[in-house]
């Protein structure tokens, strides 16, 4: 979520009245290289030193280490997303419940977003599956034209 860096700069006096650096650079996530090589620049052009490096005993291989650490456990999760909803279907065809893929960001942790949207659907008895988790079964989609909202 993008505007989330935003809300929390403009809503957290903390960060001000404490001196606390809050970083929220765009980094273009998709590519790991460039992400590495983007996080690194914020931290020149912020000035954050190799003291304050130190302050959190950080180094520059540690930063590499953690970034291709959490791509591994992001491919992780995503695996395990998509094993989940195989899964749910066979459940589903065993059960014939109603199903509802939630193709949104209804499903997000915050129920400011979310407005508890899964939760009603799942009070009605019904399945629950992300886009994330099914996505990968279709063949070859036709071409739509949407607006996103």
């Amino acid at each position: 979520m993008g505007s989330y860096p935003e809300v929390i700069r403009l809503n957290m006096s903390v960060l001000e009245e404490k001196g606390i650096k809050f970083l929220q650079p765009f980094l273009p996530f998709g590519n790991t290289k460039r992400f590495i090589y983007g996080l690194a620049a914020e931290f020149k052009e912020f000035k954050i030193t190799k003291a304050e490096f130190k302050e959190f005993k950080i180094t520059k291989k540690e930063l590499v280490v953690a970034v291709l650490r959490a791509r591994m456990a992001l491919s992780l999760f995503k695996k395990d997303i998509k094993k989940q909803g195989f899964l749910l279907i066979k459940e589903i065809k065993g059960l014939g419940k109603s199903t509802v893929i939630l193709a949104d960001r209804s499903y997000h942790i915050d129920s400011a977003i979310n407005h508890d949207v899964a939760d009603l659907i799942a009070s009605q008895g019904m399945i629950i599956l992300t886009e994330d988790s099914v996505a990968h079964l279709s063949g070859a989609l036709p071409k739509i034209n949407f607006v996103n909202q």
